[in-house]
């Protein structure tokens, strides 16, 4: 598992820095706890000069403790900047490297809490709490030690009283930390239902159920604020029990210390220091034990996010010579069996060899497998048997990088960012502008990106709502002719097109010439299946029949009924 601690040592310069304005900020304390002493003095002896001379020490503080504060703040910030910057980068980059069957086992919902509800409670609780913590412990050495100059037995009860404040951690550490951990969990599942809540916005108004999902949230909102109401309630406790405990000895300190100077044990000057000092010992101890409070009740918090970190991308093997990828064809199956859950074979001894350039339609009646064949194939699943081989490479041992750079995909969702046409065909990655426009001039988006104000510039809003469905479909398209693959497989793209615009999108992928074009479709009309050069028809996840359109019509067989009954 990752350690969160590596970030301290990654940046130890700030961290360190932080320390040492700590330490100068606990020292200038200890001078001001001297200047009351000493004023006390020289007022009781009307001693005018060191009056006098005790002024400029006070100025002489001001500017030592104003520089030493700013100092610390300064390294602390630019360190806090630092380690949550690189955290949220190396979080971000640990979901991005999974595969996606790995992705998609978990609700993005919770990879959206951790991002945001995680990372606030380890910033304020760990990464800000630490060098606290240590500043408090620095703190109460220092004045600790000198209490002990003014007088050694006030500074031992006032360093046993102490102690007795770091029991609270210890008895409410634990139960805190759990409370914290519940609260996330809520928290990951209120994401989770608002994200469905507005991914179905147009559902929902369709269908008037305004009330119905605003009561679905109400749920969600209490079950959260009833969780962070029992995490606030446990907290309040132990920060009650370390306020008594504060006063408790702060009491006992003072009376002793009174009843030392009315004995005439010490001087009023002992006095003032000794109570000054003492509260730069009960105060940072107040403070490090609900520092060390806030610390533990993380705990379960950081070791999630561990977790996470120390999750590894891949478990497949990388191919050590890829070069064969580059044509990435023909692509072979071989006695490919496959199974959800490991016991019912969705797809069962699947043995086929797709051939370079040529076009395929995967057809079937629902649940027969198509999606599943194609989603192998995509690379999103390893846990079949048999083998895959593209271009002569075993799937198992591809490189992603450059299996992803030889096949392309376009699915029945278009996922499209809120941002230029441009960045949405590149997907941010470095094309020339040429090949980017030749790209689109290829998936016919030439008039409609001259129609935009701004052409490849214009912004396309979230998730494409200012396109038309056709439109969307052709940016994907051009998505993929751009990677130049060799092999495309598409998942019913033209699925939510209506028929003429459909058949456009289609036609459009056969044209490309150079592509080994797999494609799952349920339009089965006699003019567009013979464009295709091999239809694969499946039947409870086996190839049942395979061939051109007029083949297996004369066979009279199972797509014969097929396309009768889609007729």
């Amino acid at each position: 598992m990752k350690n969160l601690s590596g970030y301290f040592f990654k940046n130890k310069r700030d961290f360190l820095m932080t320390i040492l304005g700590d330490v100068l900020l606990a020292l200038s304390m200890v001078a001001w706890s001297f200047f009351m002493k000493n004023l006390a003095e020289a007022a009781e002896q009307t001693d005018f000069s060191a009056i006098l001379r005790l002024v400029c020490f006070g100025l002489a503080f001001l500017m030592f403790h104003f520089l030493s504060f700013h100092l610390m703040h300064f390294f602390r910030r630019r360190f806090l900047r630092a380690v949550n910057q690189q955290l949220r980068t190396d979080i971000f980059s640990a979901i991005v490297r999974k595969n996606i069957s790995a992705f998609n086992s978990t609700n993005s919902a919770r990879y959206i809490s951790i991002l945001n509800n995680d990372l606030t409670v380890i910033e304020n609780d760990y990464f800000a709490n630490v060098p606290g913590m240590l500043e408090h412990g620095i703190m109460v050495i220092i004045a600790s030690a000198t209490l002990i100059l003014f007088h050694p037995l006030i500074a031992l009860i006032v360093i046993a009283l102490s102690l007795i404040q770091l029991l609270v951690p210890k008895f409410l550490g634990d139960k805190l930390s759990k409370k914290n951990k519940t609260l996330m969990q809520e928290l990951e599942r209120y994401n989770a239902k608002i994200k469905d809540l507005f991914t179905g916005f147009e559902v929902i108004k369709s269908f008037r159920a305004e009330q119905e999902t605003q009561a679905l949230h109400a749920t969600a909102a209490g079950e959260v604020e009833q969780a962070r109401y029992a995490y606030r309630k446990l907290s309040a406790k132990a920060y009650a029990n370390q306020s008594i405990l504060v006063y408790l000895a702060s009491i006992l300190q003072l009376s002793f210390s009174a009843y030392l100077a009315v004995k005439g044990e010490i001087t009023l000057g002992v006095l003032l220091g000794s109570m000054q000092m003492s509260n730069y010992v009960l105060n940072p101890v107040e403070q490090l034990s609900n520092a060390y409070l806030s610390y533990k009740s993380s705990r379960a918090i950081r070791e999630k996010v561990e977790g996470l970190l120390a999750e590894k991308a891949d478990d497949r093997p990388q191919c050590t010579d890829c070069g064969s990828l580059e044509q990435a064809t023909p692509v072979v199956l071989k006695d490919v069996c496959f199974s959800y859950n490991g016991t019912d074979d969705v797809l069962k001894e699947i043995n086929y060899t797709f051939e370079a350039g040529k076009k395929y339609a995967v057809v079937g009646a629902s649940g027969s497998g198509k999606s599943t064949l194609l989603k192998l194939l995509m690379n999103y699943y390893n846990s079949y048997t048999g083998e895959i081989h593209f271009g002569g490479q075993p799937l198992r041992g591809i490189d992603e990088r450059l299996f992803y750079q030889a096949v392309a995909t376009i699915h029945q969702s278009v996922i499209l960012f809120d941002d230029s046409i441009k960045n949405n065909i590149s997907m941010f990655q470095e094309y020339s502008d040429a090949a980017i426009s030749d790209a689109a001039e290829r998936a016919g988006l030439r008039e409609f990106i001259a129609r935009q104000e701004y052409g490849m510039e214009t912004r396309i809003r979230e998730s494409g709502n200012n396109l038309s469905g056709g439109e969307k479909q052709r940016i994907a398209i051009a998505r993929a002719l751009l990677r130049n693959a060799r092999v495309l497989l598409v998942d019913e793209a033209t699925s939510n097109l209506d028929n003429e615009l459909a058949l456009q999108i289609e036609d459009l992928l056969l044209r490309q010439a150079e592509l080994t074009a797999i494609i799952v479709t349920h339009r089965m009309t006699q003019t567009q299946m013979r464009k295709f050069d091999t239809i694969l028809v499946l039947k409870d996840g086996r190839i049942e029949e395979s061939g051109s359109f007029d083949a297996l019509m004369e066979q009279r067989g199972y797509f014969y009924c097929l396309f009768l009954i889609g007729k």
